[in-house]
């Protein structure tokens, strides 16, 4: 048990405990849709690292470890003076965890009774019991005000996981350190990084019960890649919720083969049960109720070609063994049954390919020898560089007026940025363009101007574009669409703005099925890409030395509805406008001094704060205003109300940053955030 153990250590990522760690939080408050990826197990230590890649740091989180109690605050029978057996023996074989495991953690409470019982400090779930190093048999409760208190150095079990533990009640005996024969009582509060370790145990079982059941049932034996391949391009996400995003996804990577993508909401998180969708048509081949090893209740279903998916944590089931389903039928609601390592209900998912579980990259992408080509963003932005150069000569005012005038690739309402445009610190590398991802798997991909088809290319790997479409707009505006699984126009071929040129897919260097798009004006990057997401994307400014608190929203800040330069490119927009209901209170982002707080054209009734070295905030659009012209206000101070005053059709705030008189991207001043609504 301790070699398994050790080895699901050494195998979990630190970027993955950093991941459970913010899932903590399940604050619910990002815009990005996570995509889904395949990987291939035998490719799965080539491109391992890329999971963590599509995430950003992020602010916030709430730190659950408390420190071990005092040796008086331990409920247990009859104790005698603390006694420290920290001393342990590892073999010559055996990995240090010190780091992770130490007797030091936790105080030993001597127990001079035979058969002594362990009983719990506070009511909750038994959600583990096994062998970890250094604790030897151990449990964990997770109490009802989210404390994971672990009991370590047990005896017999008297309960099992899955099971309801009051206060005072006994689900253990009292056991002895390794190397000692005296019996004691130890606890301490796990961390996330020991939950962590946990999750990796309970996954690794997971992962051979599924697989065995997939193995035994047949839903291998009629493996067809291409088969499989298409059903997964026009599957479903098994959530449909707009506050499903990547900022609340865990990915998971286990002893170098188990993935899974753990999917949480803000409805979900706030207790309500969200319906869960059939990723494909299929035939529900088990359904279970109980523990089942942490993964709670849970729905396998065969889509033939040897392709399955697996749901976890359930709630309600709504169907049974052997019955068919269609395509985003509902099949059950969310729950927070099993172990979740969180709070709140979740959503376990899993894609299986031939019994292994994946997680995803483009299956035609990966050579014979399991290997993914080289990919250089560099090369690749060179080469589109070169194809823009054969089109029309630049005129900056043509193309702003084309920009203004233009549609979005994908359906506004079903369209969500995954990766921005600018220097991506995970690769180390610019990423050039925007990746764009619909709700619903593959879309339909729309011209975003009309134009005349400069380059197709239906097949190939293309540099890393896979399938890729280049049109030029005239003006010198040019847009590239690449990764697509579908090509419906060729190169001299008149389009029409709005018109179907393809569908999104996953060719190429592709991290699942999603659209690259990017505008280019006389062969660069557009800085209108920036209007569609939330930061500069420039590696220069992205990470400004000042930064402000959000003014309305919290700590995690209000739906932004029209970011820097509007949406499709209206340059006149130096700003972002900040969603809010009528009075919402408006806080001063940083300290300063009040230089304006009146009326003023356009804005309304407006208030302006000098931060020092060139820098001031405004706000506008104002309801009320707090402050008065010549006051020091200090950073969260209320300085007015949201309203609808100046130039607007609705409430919202209206937030610029001026930078030496020149208005920037406000954005990456701001914390950490991902609510960018595309959907107007």
């Amino acid at each position: 048990m301790k070699e398994k153990l050790n080895n699901a250590l050494n195998d979990i990522d630190q970027r993955f405990i950093e991941e459970a760690a913010r899932a903590d939080r399940l604050s619910g408050h990002a815009s990005k849709i996570f995509r889904i990826i395949l990987i291939p197990a035998a490719a799965a230590a080539v491109v391992a690292l890329c999971l963590f890649a599509l995430k950003k740091p992020q602010p916030g989180g709430v730190d659950l470890i408390q420190p071990p109690p005092a040796a008086s605050e331990v409920h247990t029978p009859e104790t005698e003076t603390a006694e420290s057996t920290g001393e342990t023996t590892e073999g010559d074989d055996q990995e240090d965890h010190s780091w992770l495991f130490s007797c030091d953690d936790h105080t030993h409470i001597a127990c001079d009774t035979e058969n002594a019982e362990i009983t719990a400090t506070a009511p909750g779930t038994l959600v583990f019991t096994g062998e970890l190093p250094e604790y030897g048999k151990t449990a964990m409760i997770s109490e009802q005000d989210g404390t994971f208190r672990l009991y370590c150095h047990l005896g017999e079990y008297l309960a099992k996981p899955g099971d309801v533990i009051d206060e005072g009640e006994a689900f253990a005996e009292a056991g002895c350190p390794e190397g000692s024969d005296q019996l004691v009582i130890a606890q301490q509060v796990a961390d996330i990084y020991i939950r962590a370790y946990i999750l990796s145990y309970y996954g690794n079982i997971q992962n051979e019960d599924i697989g065995a059941i997939l193995s035994d049932s047949g839903v291998n034996s009629g493996f067809d890649m291409e088969a499989a391949q298409a059903l997964r391009e026009s599957g479903v996400l098994p959530l449909d919720t707009l506050t499903l995003t990547d900022r609340n996804t865990q990915v998971g990577w286990q002893s170098g083969q188990y993935f899974w993508n753990d999917f949480f909401s803000e409805e979900m998180s706030n207790g309500v049960p969200v319906e869960v969708h059939s990723y494909q048509t299929g035939t529900v081949i088990k359904v279970s109720e109980g523990w089942n090893d942490g993964l709670g209740d849970y729905i396998i279903i065969d889509h033939g070609a040897g392709l399955a998916t697996v749901y976890g944590h359930l709630g309600e089931i709504r169907v049974s063994e052997g019955q068919t389903v269609e395509r985003s039928e509902v099949i059950a609601m969310t729950g927070s049954t099993g172990y979740t390592g969180t709070y709140g209900d979740i959503l376990h998912f899993e894609i299986r390919e031939n019994g292994t579980a994946m997680v995803a990259i483009s299956v035609s992408a990966i050579d014979d020898e399991g290997q993914y080509p080289e990919h250089d963003p560099e090369e690749e932005n060179s080469i589109i560089a070169d194809i823009c150069s054969r089109g029309s000569e630049y005129d900056q005012t043509g193309a702003q007026q084309l920009i203004r005038d233009s549609v979005m690739p994908l359906d506004k309402e079903n369209m969500f940025v995954t990766t921005e445009n600018g220097y991506d610190e995970w690769k180390g590398g610019m990423h050039y363009g925007v990746d764009l991802s619909g709700m619903n798997g593959s879309s339909q991909v729309y011209s975003y101007q009309s134009g005349v088809v400069l380059e197709a290319a239906g097949d190939g790997w293309n540099y890393g574009m896979g399938s890729y479409i280049v049109l030029d707009h005239g003006s010198g505006l040019v847009t590239v669409y690449a990764h697509l699984g579908r090509v419906d126009v060729s190169e001299g071929e008149q389009v029409e703005k709005g018109e179907i040129i393809g569908m999104t897919g996953e060719t190429g260097y592709s991290t699942g099925i999603h659209l690259h798009f990017e505008i280019r004006e006389n062969g660069e990057i557009s800085p209108v890409m920036d209007s569609l997401t939330d930061s500069a994307g420039d590696e220069q400014t992205a990470a400004p030395e000042t930064s402000f608190i959000w003014p309305v929203g919290g700590e995690d800040g209000g739906v932004i509805s029209e970011p820097m330069y509007g949406y499709g490119g209206y340059y006149g927009h130096n700003g972002i406008d900040i969603a809010a209901l009528a009075g919402t209170e408006v806080f001063a982002a940083g300290s300063g001094m009040v230089v304006k707080a009146e009326w003023y054209e356009g804005y309304g009734k407006c208030v302006m704060i000098d931060h020092g070295d060139g820098l001031v905030t405004l706000y506008g659009h104002l309801g009320e205003i707090n402050v008065t012209e010549g006051q020091d206000v200090t950073v969260g101070d209320i300085i007015g109300g949201v309203g609808h005053t100046g130039q607007t059709t609705t409430c919202i705030l209206h937030f610029e940053v001026r930078l030496n008189d020149e208005q920037v991207d406000p954005t990456p001043y701001l914390p950490w955030h991902k609510v960018v609504d595309i959907s107007g």
